[in-house]
């Protein structure tokens, strides 16, 4: 089961673009507005100081929403990307063992949120980081895995039967 393709990758580039379209649209949106509202409205307007308050308050909250969009979804998104590429792109290792140990709870490593296996291949325990997002694993404590490797990342895997030497 391969659990990294370049489809990903496309996939995260178009959740980046449409957060940044999030982001920018109503900045240029507040932007036009501010500069309208200073060129219609002269200043023995009674309704003057009102509306440059408002218009304060408006933009104040178009920022607050923009800026939270950049830092709460198009920033992890860039980053899960760029871990991704470097996944993707990196060299890749075989490795073939037993699974020795699974976390089960996940933590962030490189952007992404990963489970930590720990692989027996020949006595020595090695660690690897399965994607959390990409799928759940399809294996348990005990199974043999012939496995690929990038970037200490699994990139594929392949349970293999009990009968099997090692």
């Amino acid at each position: 089961m391969t659990l990294y393709n370049e489809s990903m990758i496309a996939a995260c580039s178009a959740k980046i673009k449409k957060g940044l379209l999030l982001c920018i649209l109503p900045l240029a949106i507040s932007l036009a507005l501010s500069v309208s509202m200073c060129f219609f409205l002269k200043g023995d307007n009674s309704n003057a100081t009102f509306l440059h308050v408002l218009n304060v308050a408006v933009n104040a909250l178009i920022g607050w929403f923009s800026l939270s969009v950049l830092f709460a979804y198009v920033l992890p998104c860039a980053k899960r990307k760029r871990a991704i590429e470097r996944i993707f792109y990196s060299a890749r290792k075989q490795a073939r063992g037993t699974v020795a140990a699974m976390n089960e709870s996940y933590t962030v490593r490189d952007g992404v949120s990963v489970t930590e296996i720990r692989l027996d291949c020949d006595g020595k325990i090695f660690a690897f980081y399965y994607d959390e997002q990409a799928s759940e694993p399809q294996f348990k404590v005990g199974d043999i895995l012939q496995m690929t490797s990038a970037d200490n990342f699994v990139f594929s895997y392949e349970v293999e039967d009990d009968e099997k030497e090692i």
